[in-house]
C-alpha cells in the first residue's frame, strides 16, 4: 500500500473514532478538611451530591460557585446519608465546588473545614 493511501485510511479511522467520543466532562469529589462531609459533582447531567460522612453532630454542606454566585447545599440528615441536586448549567461553564461542615439550625459554615475544587467545568 502506498504511503498516501495509508495516511488516508488512518485519517478516516481516526475521524470515525472521533465521532464516537463523548464530550469532555469534569467530574470529581472532595471532602471537608478534617472529614465529616464529601461532595461529588458530575458534569454529565450536572448533579451535585452532598454526603455526611461522620457522626460528629455537624451537618454536611456542599458549596457551588457559578460566576460570582455561591450557593450552599445542606444535608442535615446525619451520618451516612447523602442528598443529590439535579442542576443545570450551560455546557463548559466554569464552576468551583467545595465540601464543608456546618450547623444547619443557624446556617453557619465552619470556613476552616472547607476544601475546594476550582476551575472545573459543567
Amino acid at each position: 500500500m502506498r504511503a498516501s493511501k495509508v495516511v488516508s485510511v488512518v485519517a478516516m479511522s481516526l475521524g470515525a473514532v472521533g465521532l464516537m467520543v463523548s464530550p469532555a466532562s469534569a467530574s470529581g469529589s472532595i471532602g471537608a478538611l478534617g472529614g465529616g462531609a464529601k461532595v461529588t459533582f458530575t458534569s454529565y447531567g450536572e448533579t451535585f451530591e452532598v454526603c455526611d460522612t461522620a457522626a460528629d453532630g455537624h451537618s454536611a454542606v456542599g458549596r457551588l460557585t457559578y460566576y460570582d454566585d455561591t450557593t450552599s447545599y445542606w444535608n442535615p440528615n446525619g451520618a451516612g446519608t447523602c442528598k443529590t441536586w439535579n442542576l443545570s448549567f450551560p455546557e463548559g461553564s466554569r464552576i468551583a465546588y467545595g465540601a464543608c461542615r456546618g450547623e444547619y439550625g443557624s446556617k453557619s459554615i465552619d470556613a476552616t473545614s472547607c476544601q475546594w475544587v476550582y476551575n472545573d467545568k459543567a
